[in-house]
């Protein structure tokens, strides 16, 4: 199953005439069958489609809330975020740019890393590609960093681990490089400088935080939208058939592709 934001062709439901707009976990089809829930409304008034499957959607709530709930962010701090050209990762630079932090970027390859700056606002982007990532990375972290927000794990999050500084949290939104057979999962964690500098290394889930969040997080993604303190990014695949292209390039190393990987199968 995938997100999946369409319009409303036959309906015998009242809050969802011909023509409404609704965001689905019907997945890659022309056409679906659904009983829908409130949350399932996508008011245009909002956002459009692409702003309902990325900004307004899983990736865009799981930012918000993974930063503002989870990790507690406050403005002046140091936020470093990885995969920060991707689709969660792209929003959370937006969102803690938006909270008054320092944002320190770190993607796979010179474009992408551009990206996170010049389009999305990162103070500082980090290439993980790069020869001299790690003297790049020591050098931007040598005051400490507040937050890490991971999208990656493996390795790249046993590094960030020992660049947060006192009372630092680590917070653990995924874990892209194990996906699709990927076996970066052996980390070593050193505990007793987690003691020691009172570090938080928490993982979360955001569905778990739906229940009381969900809506709200939505308001203040649109306010973002309506404010332009927050673009909604997207790399659009056209048509049912480049489906598996458009997946495949979410685990590619070095892909051109930004944001959420869209497939667009009706206009």
């Amino acid at each position: 199953m995938s997100n999946c934001v369409g319009l409303v062709v036959a309906s015998r439901d009242e809050r969802a005439p011909v023509g409404t707009q609704v965001a689905t976990y019907s997945g890659w089809t022309e056409y679906a069958t659904l009983r829908l829930e409130d949350n399932d409304l996508a008011d245009p008034d909002m956002g459009d489609e692409r702003d309902w499957i990325q900004t307004l959607g899983t990736p865009g709530v799981t930012a918000l809330i993974g930063l503002r709930d989870v990790a507690r962010l406050q403005g002046g701090e140091v936020v470093a975020i990885s995969g920060a050209a991707g689709a969660v990762g792209g929003v959370a630079v937006q969102v803690a740019k938006a909270a008054g932090a320092r944002v320190i970027s770190i993607a796979g390859g010179p474009s992408r890393v551009r990206h996170t700056v010049d389009t999305l606002g990162a103070d500082l982007g980090l290439d993980y590609t790069s020869p001299d990532f790690d003297e790049q990375l020591a050098q931007a972290s040598a005051g400490g960093i507040d937050i890490f927000f991971d999208n990656v794990g493996g390795k790249l999050l046993e590094r960030m681990i020992g660049h947060l500084g006192t009372h630092g949290r680590a917070v653990i939104s995924g874990t892209i490089s194990t996906y699709a057979g990927g076996s970066d999962n052996g980390i070593t964690i050193d505990t007793a400088d987690l003691l020691l500098e009172r570090k938080i290394v928490q993982a979360f889930n955001v569905g778990d935080h739906y229940a009381a969040s969900l809506l709200p997080a939505r308001e203040t993604l649109a306010a973002g939208i309506r404010n332009g303190s927050i673009k909604t990014v997207v790399t659009e695949y056209d048509g049912l058939g480049s489906a598996p292209e458009a997946l495949a390039a979410v685990f590619r190393s070095g892909s051109g592709d930004v944001g959420k990987r869209i497939v667009r199968i009706g206009y």
